[in-house]
C-alpha cells in the first residue's frame, strides 16, 4: 500500500479522534464511524490506528478515559491487534505523569487475560511486542523503586501484571519464543531485572504490594520446564481424564460404525459411568465388550494400565466373602482381570517387586494358575491347593437341583481354588463311565448359572488337562470346555447383568483355547478361528495379508492372527525372508526402525552433534509424515489414529528432546495446526515449543501460530 494513502488515512482517523471526543461519542457510535474509513477486511494496525488512540488519550497530564473506550472497543471489535497495542504502550515513556502510567497500567489488567492472535499479520510480531511490554512494566517499577513519595499503587500494578503473565502458560511461551526471536531485547529485559534486584537490595524495608523477585528470577532463567511453562509427561492431568478420553472415543467409534442408529445407548453409558460410586457391580457390568477394549486401550496409552489394574483388584480383593452385590462384584472384577492379564501379559500389569504376603488373591491365582501364552500350567499342580472338604462340597451343590454356594462356607476365593479338583473329579468320572454326558452336563450348566468366574477357573485346568493327554482322550475335556461356551438357555432370566458377563467370559475361555491350540496345533487339527490350515500357499497367504495393511495402512486383529499363525507355522527364517521381500518398496522405512530409536535415545555426552539426515532415511520420513497429515487433515472425525500421530509426536518430544529436530524438520506445516485443532486438550505450550527448531526464523513463525492457535481454541467459550 503507498505511503500517501496511509498517511491521508491516518490524518482521516485523527480528524475523527477529534470529532468524537468533541461530540461525546459513545464507544459503539465511535465503531459504527470508525468503519467508514477503513476499508472493509483491512486492519486499523496499517493506518497505525493504536498508536493515533494514545495519542490522543494520554496528550495531558491525565489520561482521557473516552479516548480509551475507544481503543478497547477496537480490540474487542478486532480493528486493531493486541501486538498493536502492546508495543504502542511498550514506547510509552511518560512516567512524569503518574495518572497517565497508572491509567495504562489498569488497561493492561483489563485485557491481559484475553492477549492473542487472530491473524497471520500479527503471529509475528506479538512474542516480541509481549517482551516490550515486560521491559515496560520493568521500567515503571524501576522508575517508581527510585522515586520518592507513595509507591504503593505505582509498585504493587507492575509487580502484580508481571507475575499474572509468568502464570500464564501462553505468555510465557511467547516471552520464551521473543527470547530467541529478539535476543538484544531479552538481554535489556535481563538487565533491567538485575537493576531492580540491586536498588531493592539497598531499600530498608521490602516495598508494599506483591513481591517482584520470584518474576525477576523466572524472567531471567526463562527455559523449557522452568516456570509456568508445563513439562511433558508431567502435566497435572485430572485423574478423570483417561475415563473423558474412554468416552470420546466410544463415542467417536460407535456413531461412526451406527451413523443413522440411535444415541440413546450412548447416553445412558455416559449416565452409568456418572453413578459409578452408586453402583458399581452393575455399571462394571454394563460396559460392553468394545467399550471395555476402549477402557484398557486408552489406559495402556496414558500409562495408567497397572493403576487401573490396582483398583480392579482392590474391589475384587474387598469382595471375596458375602453374597448378592458382594458375589457379583467379585465375579465381574474376576472376569475383567483376566481379560486384561490375556491383552497385557501378567508381567505388565503387576509389579514385580510384591512380596509373596502383600499380593492379592487374583495375583497369586494368577502365578499359579492361569494359562498364559508360553507359559503352561501343570493340571496336577492347579489341584494341589484343594481342600477335599470343600471340593466335596462344590460337587454336591454343583450336582444339585437348585444349587447354592454360599452355604459352602468358604470365601470365592477359596472356591475359585477348588474348581480344579472338582473338574478333575468329574473329569475322570465320566471318562471311566460313572458319569453320564447328561450328568457332566447337568453340573457344568450349574456351574455356569452361578458365577461366570467359575467356568473360567474349570476351563483354565481342562485346556491345562489337554495339553497332557493323548489325541484320542481329547474329545471329552474338549465337550466339557465346549458346553461351557454353550448360551444358557434361560440366561435372561439368571442373575443381573448375566448376560454381559457371560459375554466377557466366552471371550476369555476362547482366549485359552487359543493359547492352547498355539502349544498343541501339532497333535491335534484344530476347527477354531484361529486354525493354520490354509488352501493357499503361505507366500500368497502372505502377500494377501500383507497387501490388505497396505491399502488400510494399519493392522487388524484378523490379520494379526494371521501373520502369527504363518510365523509359527513357516518359521522365523521363511517368515523374515518372505516379508522382506514383501516390503522392497518400502525398504527406507525399514532403515527408519533401525535408526530411529539410536536417534531418539541421543548420543552420549561427548558425542558430536547429531548431523542432518539424509538419504533414504530422510526419504522415509517425508512419507511417514505425509501419511499423519493424511491422517490429520483428511480424517472427518477423531479417531484412534488421529491419537496415534498426537502420540508419536509427543513421544518423539519426550524421547529426544532437542536431538528431534533433525527427525522434526520435514513435518508438513500443516500437520501440527490440524492436531491442534482435533486435540487442543492434549497439547501444552511446552509441547509446541519443542516441536520447532526456534533458531530458524521459520521455526519461530510456525511456534508463534500454532502456540496462538492453541490459545484461540483455549479462549473460545464452550458450547
Amino acid at each position: 500500500m503507498e505511503s500517501s494513502k496511509v498517511t491521508s488515512k491516518t490524518s482521516s482517523l485523527k480528524a475523527l479522534l477529534l470529532r468524537a471526543w468533541r461530540e461525546r461519542w459513545s464507544d459503539l457510535h465511535w465503531g459504527i464511524h470508525i468503519k467508514t474509513i477503513l476499508p472493509r477486511g483491512v486492519s486499523g494496525d496499517v493506518y497505525n490506528l493504536a498508536d493515533c488512540i494514545l495519542q490522543q488519550a494520554l496528550v495531558g497530564p491525565a489520561p482521557n478515559q473516552l479516548v480509551l473506550s475507544y481503543l478497547k472497543h477496537s480490540l474487542s471489535s478486532q480493528l486493531v491487534s493486541y501486538a498493536s497495542v502492546l508495543q504502542r504502550i511498550a514506547k510509552y515513556d511518560g512516567f512524569q505523569k503518574p495518572y497517565c502510567i497508572n491509567c495504562l497500567l489498569e488497561f493492561i489488567e483489563t485485557i491481559q487475560s484475553g492477549i492473542t492472535c487472530r491473524g497471520k499479520p500479527e503471529e509475528g510480531i506479538l512474542a516480541s511486542a509481549i517482551l516490550s511490554l515486560v521491559h515496560w512494566l520493568l521500567q515503571c517499577y524501576q522508575h517508581e523503586l527510585s522515586a520518592e513519595g507513595d509507591l504503593s499503587n505505582m509498585l504493587t500494578k507492575p509487580a502484580s501484571i508481571l507475575n499474572n503473565m509468568l502464570n500464564c502458560g501462553f505468555l510465557t511461551s511467547m516471552l520464551y519464543l521473543a527470547k530467541h526471536d529478539d535476543k538484544e531485547l531479552y538481554n535489556d529485559v535481563v538487565k533491567k531485572c538485575h537493576d531492580i534486584e540491586e536498588l531493592l537490595s539497598k531499600q530498608a524495608a521490602p516495598p508494599p504490594g506483591p513481591s517482584i523477585q520470584e518474576a525477576l528470577i523466572k524472567l531471567c532463567d526463562l527455559e523449557l520446564g522452568a516456570t509456568s511453562l508445563t513439562t511433558v509427561g508431567n502435566r497435572d492431568a485430572d485423574v478423570s481424564e483417561p475415563l473423558t478420553y474412554c468416552v470420546q472415543a466410544l463415542l467417536a467409534v460407535q456413531v461412526r460404525r451406527k451413523i443413522s442408529a440411535e444415541t440413546s445407548e450412548l447416553a445412558n453409558q455416559l449416565k452409568l459411568l456418572q453413578r459409578l460410586k452408586e453402583a458399581l457391580p452393575n455399571v462394571l457390568c454394563q460396559v460392553p465388550g468394545n467399550s471395555f477394549e476402549l477402557i484398557l486401550s486408552v489406559a495402556a496409552v496414558e500409562g495408567h494400565l497397572k493403576y487401573f489394574v490396582s483398583k480392579l483388584v482392590k474391589f475384587n480383593e474387598a469382595s471375596k466373602s458375602g453374597s448378592g452385590s458382594r458375589s457379583l462384584l467379585f465375579d465381574v472384577t474376576f472376569i475383567m482381570l483376566c481379560y486384561v492379564v490375556q491383552q497385557y501379559g501378567s508381567q505388565e500389569v503387576f509389579d514385580d517387586d510384591n512380596d509373596s504376603e502383600d499380593k492379592s488373591f487374583f495375583q497369586r491365582w494368577v502365578e499359579g494358575c492361569m494359562i498364559e501364552k508360553n507359559k503352561p500350567k501343570c493340571p496336577d499342580a492347579l489341584c494341589q491347593q484343594a481342600d477335599p472338604s470343600v471340593v466335596d462340597a462344590l460337587l454336591s451343590q454343583l450336582n444339585a437341583a437348585q444349587p447354592d454356594l454360599a452355604t459352602i462356607g468358604v470365601g470365592w476365593d477359596v472356591i475359585c481354588l477348588n474348581v480344579p479338583a472338582a473338574m478333575k473329579e468329574v473329569a475322570v468320572a465320566w471318562e471311566q463311565g460313572a458319569l453320564s454326558a447328561t450328568d457332566v452336563k447337568r453340573i457344568l450348566d450349574n456351574m455356569k448359572q452361578t458365577m461366570c468366574c467359575l467356568p473360567i477357573c474349570a476351563s483354565n485346568w481342562l485346556c491345562s488337562y489337554m495339553q497332557v493327554l493323548q489325541q484320542d482322550a481329547l474329545l471329552k475335556p474338549m465337550n466339557m470346555v465346549q458346553q461351557l461356551l454353550t448360551p444358557l438357555s434361560n440366561e435372561d432370566t439368571l442373575q443381573e447383568n448375566f448376560k454381559e458377563r457371560s459375554v466377557l467370559m466366552i471371550q476369555v475361555i476362547r482366549k485359552m483355547q487359543h493359547d492352547m491350540h498355539l502349544a498343541t496345533s501339532f497333535k491335534v487339527k484344530s476347527t477354531t478361528s484361529h486354525s493354520i490350515i490354509s488352501k493357499e500357499p503361505m507366500s500368497e497367504e502372505l502377500s494377501e495379508v500383507w497387501n490388505g495393511v497396505q491399502e488400510k495402512g494399519w493392522l487388524t486383529n484378523q490379520d494379526t492372527h494371521s501373520l502369527e499363525n504363518l510365523f509359527v507355522t513357516a518359521g522365523p527364517n521363511w517368515f523374515v525372508y518372505n516379508l522382506v521381500k514383501e516390503a522392497d518398496e518400502i525398504a527406507s522405512k525399514l532403515l527408519l526402525l533401525e535408526e530411529g530409536p539410536l536417534m531418539l535415545k541421543g548420543p552420549p555426552p561427548d558425542a558430536p552433534q547429531v548431523p542432518p539426515l539424509r538419504g533414504p532415511l530422510l526419504h522415509s520420513l517425508k512419507i511417514l509424515f505425509n501419511s499423519f497429515s493424511l491422517i490429520t487433515e483428511h480424517t472427518p472425525y477423531i479417531s484412534q489414529q488421529t491419537h496415534f500421530v498426537f502420540r508419536v509426536l509427543e513421544m518423539l518430544v519426550m524421547c529426544g528432546r532437542d536431538q528431534t529436530k533433525p527427525i522434526l524438520q520435514g513435518m508438513p506445516n500443516t500437520l501440527v495446526p490440524s492436531l491442534v485443532r482435533a486435540l487442543p486438550h492434549m497439547f501444552s505450550t511446552d509441547l509446541v515449543l519443542r516441536l520447532y527448531d526456534l533458531s530458524s526464523a521459520a521455526g519461530r513463525k510456525a511456534t508463534a501460530s500454532d502456540l496462538c492457535l492453541l490459545r484461540n481454541l483455549e479462549l473460545k467459550p464452550s458450547i
